[in-house]
Parts: C-alpha cells; sequence; structure tokens
C-alpha cells in the first residue's frame, strides 16, 4: 500500500517544473498537488473538479484584490510593446496606483510601496495564471573604494 502511495506521489511531482520558484505555500495550495496524484490513480473527474475550484479561487483573488487588478491593466496596455515590463518596485505601485485612480479604486489601494509589494506576493500565483509572472531581485552595486 505504501508503494502504491509513494508512485502515486511521484508521479504527481513529474508534473511540476522543478525549476519554477517555489510558491509561498499555504494549507490551501494542496489540491494542486493533489490534482497531479489524482491523475495518477485515473481519478480524472476529481482532477477536475479540484482544477476547477483553484481556478476559482484564482478569480477570486483577482477580484478581491485592487492591486491584482491595476497589474493586469498595466500588463493589458502594453500588448505589442517588446518585452516585459521592468522597473523598481517604486514604479511599478506609482504606474498601477494611476490605473486604481483611473478605475475609482484609488481609496482601497495601498498607500505606500511597501504594502502594495505585499499584496502583489499574495497575488503572484493568482496573476501568474493570467500569464504575468512577478519577479523580484536586487539590484547588487558595486562595491565603492
Amino acid at each position: 500500500m505504501l508503494g502504491a502511495i509513494f508512485d502515486a506521489l511521484s508521479a504527481a511531482l513529474r508534473d511540476f517544473d522543478p525549476m519554477a520558484p517555489p510558491p509561498d505555500f499555504r494549507l490551501g495550495d494542496w489540491a494542486i498537488y493533489a490534482v497531479g496524484v489524482y491523475r495518477h490513480a485515473g481519478w480524472q473527474g476529481l482532477a477536475a473538479d479540484l482544477a476547477s475550484i483553484e481556478h476559482t479561487r484564482s478569480e477570486a483573488v483577482i477580484d478581491g484584490s485592487p492591486v491584482a487588478r491595476a497589474v493586469l491593466n498595466l500588463i493589458k496596455t502594453r500588448v505589442g510593446q517588446a518585452g516585459p515590463w521592468e522597473g523598481t518596485p517604486r514604479a511599478l505601485y506609482e504606474a498601477c496606483r494611476a490605473y486604481a485612480d483611473e478605475a475609482g479604486e484609488l481609496a482601497i489601494f495601498p498607500k505606500a510601496p511597501n504594502t502594495f509589494t505585499a499584496r502583489l506576493r499574495e497575488a503572484r500565483r493568482s496573476l501568474s495564471e493570467h500569464g504575468i509572472r512577478v519577479e523580484s531581485g536586487q539590484v547588487r552595486q558595486p562595491p565603492v573604494g
């Protein structure tokens, strides 16, 4: 019995990209891994149900987040422009704040860039389902002297 469980888990793990950055794992994220196990076990109905639940959860995150909606609007307006959007967190905050203002959501939009960044991290996974990959990194300054 234990061997069958390990077979199902190893088959489920084959569905995931080992080079992808790990998501901020939460208890509710178990569905992603369960879908892989259910596919391997032949329980396609359960896998489809869980995938549907995950999609609904993702849409609810987008609907409930003024930050996610502003990022979606920003990216939609960039269609046809070459390359990804790049810039500092403050520049992204200012650009998204303009979209929130246009949508009449400025009252519920984060007041500071650090809060914006935290809300963006929360919506990262849901944005990825819309083809938007949020990456962050530090630019290292060469040592002075």
